[in-house]
Order: C-alpha cells, then sequence, then structure tokens
C-alpha cells in the first residue's frame, strides 16, 4: 500500500507500506521510503529558499585526505526540517579531491552534491563532464553541471577549501555568521 503524509514543512512525503503474511499471521510492518524522486522541483525551490543554520556554534573542517565520520546538522529557521552537509576530503590518488552534499534529512534527498578534482561523469549527450562539477536536484533525476559553465561563478576560488565551504553554504542558504569554522590543515 502507498501512503502519503506531510513532513513538518508541509511537504508530502511518501512511502510503501506492507505487511509480511507467513506461517498464518502477520509480522512487523514494514516501511521503504520511496526514492530522492518523491520530491517535486517546486518542493526542491522551497527547500532552497529556506533559511538554515548549523546545530552546532563551532565545527571543524577535515584535512585532505579526511572525511568527516558524522555530516554536520543543519536545521531550518522557520520549519522543523533538519538538513546534513556531508564534507569528504578523502581522495584515494588526490589530496585535492573535495566532496561537499546536502541533503534533506526529512526525506533523505540529496539536493545539492559539489565535487572537485573528482571522476568526470557522462552526460546524456555521450561527453563527460570535468573533474570539477556540481549535482543538482530534478524531480526527473539529478542534472550534473561543469564549473566551467555558469555555476562556476558561484565558487571562484576551489584550490581554497574553507572559501569552498562559505560558497557552498551560501549557495545552499546556510547561515555562517553565529559558528566558528576552524580546520585541521593550516597549512593547506
Amino acid at each position: 500500500m502507498s501512503c502519503t503524509v506531510l513532513c513538518s514543512s508541509g511537504l508530502p512525503v511518501s512511502f510503501f507500506v506492507s505487511k509480511a503474511y507467513r506461517d498464518n499471521r502477520f509480522y512487523d510492518v514494514k516501511i521503504k521510503y520511496k526514492g530522492q524522486n518523491s520530491m517535486t522541483n517546486e518542493e526542491f525551490k522551497v527547500l532552497l529558499e529556506m533559511k538554515k543554520y548549523f546545530e552546532l556554534t563551532q565545527i571543524t573542517l577535515p584535512a585532505p585526505g579526511e572525511k568527516l565520520e558524522k555530516p554536520f546538522k543543519i536545521r531550518s529557521e522557520s520549519t522543523k526540517d533538519i538538513f546534513f552537509l556531508d564534507v569528504d576530503r578523502n581522495g584515494r590518488f588526490s589530496l585535492t579531491k573535495k566532496k561537499l552534499q546536502e541533503r534533506h534529512g526529512n526525506s533523505s534527498t540529496i539536493m545539492f552534491r559539489l565535487e572537485i578534482d573528482c571522476r568526470p561523469h557522462m552526460f546524456s549527450d555521450g561527453h563527460l563532464s570535468s573533474r570539477n562539477h556540481i549535482h543538482i536536484f530534478d524531480e526527473n533525476g539529478t542534472k550534473t553541471y561543469d564549473l566551467a559553465e555558469e555555476y562556476g561563478k558561484l565558487f571562484p576560488n576551489t584550490d581554497d577549501f574553507v572559501t569552498l565551504f562559505y560558497d557552498f553554504c551560501h549557495m545552499c542558504n546556510i547561515d555562517t555568521r553565529n559558528v566558528t569554522i576552524t580546520r585541521c590543515d593550516v597549512n593547506e
């Protein structure tokens, strides 16, 4: 059976409910959320425009070659929506790899993923993206854009990780004024 409920922001979240019937009896109800495409572009836009802030007042960014064990928790200023900011600098062959990702915690939807010096992706027309690109949610499937194009203007300095982090937070509408941001790699 498929159900839809409203999450704390008023956005609908759809899921499947099933009961296991075996040996003439019902077992626990299992809930499986529909995939990332249960959000619409209009809902994505509402979440994007929502003002957000870090739950912590002091955060430390990982050094090159490291990845955060737990994402930063981000809260909405106006609703009970929760977001997560994943930070990954763990490159097997390159210490210049950087990956930042914003997820909507209430629906498990990846909203943005910025990748610097990461593996290129194949576009639908057959050509490859550059190693610097951004993935943006779309209800018809995530869209990938090269930073050499218009989205590159949002991230003018991809070499400095702290600047890149601030630029990503600004794009995601996450307030950084009341948080102290330090980094492990003071020699970068």
